[in-house]
């Protein structure tokens, strides 16, 4: 497939096939851009439909479908939860017209969670984050992301204001793994797993601080863009830009800051 089947060695509770990376060899990276992708291919959907091409219509279609299978395939949770924001954001910002069909699909998104591999899995990570701190059969992906961001927030404790400077969490990891309510054994940790307290650990409340004002300001760019011009025929698209940082902010918080350059 051109080099977008790559299978990755992770593994996963009640997962349903191989994991998936696209052409990456993590599949939670490959399906936050997957998320950032899924409203473009809506909005372009409906640009297809509303021009009445059947091509484009069949190929619009096509896509949309093939990034909705790439999504299951990640096998992901993040992107799952991700995936149905975006979506759900999506649909809130354009058109009323195009918002009645949000109306219609959204049983459809319930009926998803029946789908092998995904609600259950949403269910089990439900109880294991609730549970992590009695023990028990845990998942070891649950209870590895949840000592990663304590101890990032321990170092964020200890410096606020500007924390322990940028990639120093790996070598600061062992200071601060034995320390955190749900310790693990044998597990190094490279990063926190959540782009929110890997800032907080690194860059501080001054990180995290610039880091929002980007991301909100183009957010904030895409609104105004919506709110001035509503009826635009480009409002699909502004508000996929919407939505597609919106899935990708919410995928960040079980994912670090990698593969930025995509997301930019």
């Amino acid at each position: 497939f051109g080099g977008f089947s790559t299978r990755t060695i992770a593994s996963g509770e009640l997962v349903t096939t191989q994991r998936y990376g696209g052409p990456l060899p993590d599949s939670n990276f490959w399906g936050r851009h997957l998320v950032m992708g899924l409203p473009f291919a809506a909005a372009l959907l409906t640009r297809a439909q509303r021009s009445g091409r059947r091509l484009s219509i069949f190929l619009w279609w096509a896509v949309l479908l093939s990034v909705l299978a790439g999504v299951y395939l990640t096998q992901s949770r993040g992107t799952f939860v991700a995936a149905g924001l975006a979506v759900a954001v999506w649909f809130l910002l354009v058109e009323r017209s195009v918002r009645r069909w949000g109306l219609l699909i959204l049983p459809m998104g319930t009926v998803a969670l029946a789908i092998p591999g995904i609600g259950n899995r949403l269910q089990l990570t439900l109880y294991d984050l609730t549970h992590a701190s009695q023990g028990g059969q845990i998942d070891p992906s649950v209870l590895g992301r949840l000592a990663a961001q304590q101890a990032a927030l321990m170092m964020f404790g200890e410096r606020p204001i500007f924390g322990f400077g940028p990639s120093t969490f790996f070598g600061q990891w062992p200071n601060f793994a034995g320390r955190v309510p749900v310790a693990v054994r044998d597990l190094p940790l490279i990063a926190p797993h959540n782009l929110y307290t890997e800032f907080l650990a690194e860059s501080g409340l001054f990180g995290l601080l610039g880091w929002m004002v980007l991301v909100l300001g183009f957010l904030a760019a895409a609104v105004l863009r919506i709110i001035c011009e509503p009826q635009s025929r480009d409002r699909v698209l502004a508000a996929a830009a919407c939505a597609g940082i919106a899935g990708w902010l919410v995928a960040s918080v079980g994912i670090q800051l990698t593969y930025c350059r995509t997301f930019a």
